[in-house]
């Protein structure tokens, strides 16, 4: 790593919206630090990727592995981490998420605990950790979702969503517990052309897919990278506790 860079740490960085992140941060010379779990068999095809553009494991990033949902592994991960990175990581981008389709009536409780553990919990836990332990980080991000939205969210899709209305207020709250030293945000993405979108119905495709968009496309991970760029750079340097909904027009638009 080389001493004059900053440094983020994304967590799912393996695929999706992630790996986006993952590339935006490094072509823009930063040092990224990518947090996975249950994304290790991408790996292989993420360092793949990455030495095509050039990018290089050591040099350009590197790999941890953690569940964020526990607060040990996260701790044992951070003690694994040469200290002169965690003195760079000035940027931290809760990503990571999981989702479980079923209705109310089909999810058990273990659904629920399993998508909140990730998309919540796991979203605190790692915000208290690198507060604590990067004494140079001036900026979270935390990647919500329009599905968060009473009038949008999902019947079948229910544990998800509800965990995902919670990420405007949780980025507030950390907004004003973190300020005004780090600031918090959160984007709030519409419908991206990710893996995720695998194994929806073709209603479903139909109903949350572009054509109920003003854009009349789906959303690229790029572009959600992009946006997230900019929020941690020095020019939103006045923009703390916000959501940001990037999702084609499709809220605005949205008819049952």
């Amino acid at each position: 790593m080389d001493k004059n860079k900053q440094a983020v740490f994304i967590t799912g960085g393996t695929s999706g919206i992630g790996f986006s992140l993952v590339e935006k941060y490094i072509q823009e010379g930063f040092f990224v630090v990518i947090n996975y779990c249950n994304g290790g068999k991408n790996i292989s095809i993420v360092i793949d990727k990455l030495l095509i553009s050039g990018y290089v494991e050591n040099k350009d990033y590197i790999f941890f592995r953690a569940d964020i949902t526990n607060e040990s592994e996260l701790t044992n991960l951070f003690t694994s981490i040469d200290s002169s990175i965690i003195e760079k990581i000035c940027i931290c981008i809760n990503n990571a998420g999981i989702l479980k389709r079923g209705s109310i009536l089909e999810l058990n409780q273990s659904d629920w605990v399993d998508v909140f553990n990730v998309n919540v919990f796991g979203v605190v836990n790692v915000s208290k950790l690198i507060a604590t332990k990067c004494k140079n980080l001036n900026n979270i991000v935390n990647i919500g979702s329009i599905r968060g939205e009473p009038a949008i969210s999902r019947t079948n899709n229910i544990a998800y969503s509800i965990s995902k209305s919670t990420i405007p207020t949780l980025t507030a709250v950390m907004a004003k517990s973190f300020g005004p030293q780090i600031r918090v945000n959160s984007i709030l993405p519409g419908t991206i052309d990710t893996p995720q979108r695998q194994g929806i119905s073709e209603e479903e495709l139909e109903l949350y897919g572009e054509s109920n968009t003003i854009c009349s496309r789906l959303g690229k991970p790029e572009e959600i990278a992009e946006l997230c760029f900019f929020i941690t750079s020095k020019k939103s340097s006045y923009i703390t506790g916000s959501s940001f909904v990037i999702d084609g027009g499709y809220t605005v638009n949205y008819i049952k």
